[in-house]
């Protein structure tokens, strides 16, 4: 799970695309499918403790 936005960042730098940025609109559709497709199995492959924890660290930092 950690490893999967590393690999999306590589992804997103190099500029081998499944389908080219050049085409409009569709150049783009690609890049935010597949950062929106890892994002959620990142959310969904991480366990819930881990989440809870995130979640409770931003509401502290928050209200400081």
């Amino acid at each position: 799970v950690k490893v999967l936005p590393f690999l999306l960042a590589g992804y997103l730098a190099f500029p081998i695309d499944l389908i080219p940025d050049f085409i409009p609109v569709l150049g783009y559709v690609d890049d935010v499918a597949i950062a929106v497709g890892v994002l959620a199995l990142v959310i969904r492959l991480t366990p819930l403790e881990v989440i809870d924890d995130i979640i409770r660290q931003v509401v502290q930092s928050e209200s400081n």
